[in-house]
């Protein structure tokens, strides 16, 4: 592959970041109706696969990845091989410790953890294979838990 090729196969973090936003905000609203207009938005805006999960997981989402809750709310899949990112967002409700619940799953499975994000609420993790952003929300009693996950750790940050 020469110079040039490879220079446009990679795209910017900017516009994957940009297309994981709006894939991730738009993707509960279809998943009543097909969302092949959104994904082919995305793919032209990532110039990889496109996995619009809607309410569930994306299908290759990491299983090693120790999530808090198992009610997605939005699932996403963006690009592929190693450039390929997820994000994630699941629901819990009713609990306080839902901070303490991620350090602990993530601390159990063997995860090292990073430097906080620019929020108080987001952590990052590595097992060595993957890197995690994950940014914790709450709102009254229902907490929302957004993983932002790939083996590209820059792409990773870039994204949150």
């Amino acid at each position: 592959m020469s110079a040039s090729s490879l220079r446009t196969s990679r795209r910017s973090p900017v516009r994957i970041a940009l297309a994981l936003a709006v894939a991730a905000v738009l993707a509960p609203s279809l998943a009543a109706c097909s969302a092949d207009p959104i994904q082919g938005f995305v793919r032209q805006a990532t110039g990889g696969g496109v996995d619009i999960a809607g309410d569930e997981l994306p299908a290759d989402f990491p299983a090693e990845v120790p999530l808090v809750s198992t009610t997605v709310v939005a699932g996403v899949g963006l690009g592929e091989g190693e450039d390929k990112l997820w994000n994630v967002t699941v629901k819990v409700e009713g609990s306080t410790t839902v901070k303490d619940d991620v350090v602990r799953r993530f601390t159990d499975a063997g995860w090292t953890e990073g430097a906080p994000i620019q929020t108080s609420n987001g952590i990052v993790y590595t097992n060595g294979t993957y890197t995690a952003v994950v940014i914790i929300v709450e709102d009254g009693d229902t907490w929302t838990v957004n993983y932002i996950v790939g083996q590209d750790a820059t792409a990773v940050e870039n994204a949150a």
